[in-house]
């Protein structure tokens, strides 16, 4: 899937450009769902909601590997945890 529009963070703010046109979009909200449980929750009501399959299989996709990586996360800890015993 190709981006349309790049996001770039400056000073705890971020600016949404479009891909095609280079212009900034006005009306755009970042979500950050690597850290963000409610934002995991709205992609998801989003991906089912949607009529675009294509869409709703990416946003699947995208919160199942967030989820993968959380739990390794979740895991690596734990064992660093058990190895300072």
């Amino acid at each position: 899937m190709q981006p349309e529009s790049i996001v770039k963070k400056e000073n705890k703010t971020f600016k949404v450009i479009d891909v095609k046109s280079n212009q900034e979009i006005d009306d755009a909200f970042v979500l950050m769902p690597e850290k963000d449980s409610a934002a995991r929750v709205a992609l998801a009501a989003y991906g089912e909601a949607t009529n675009k399959p294509k869409i709703a299989r990416w946003i699947r996709g995208w919160l199942q590997d967030i989820h993968r990586k959380r739990m390794e996360r979740k895991e690596r800890l734990t064992n660093e945890d058990h190895n300072r015993d």
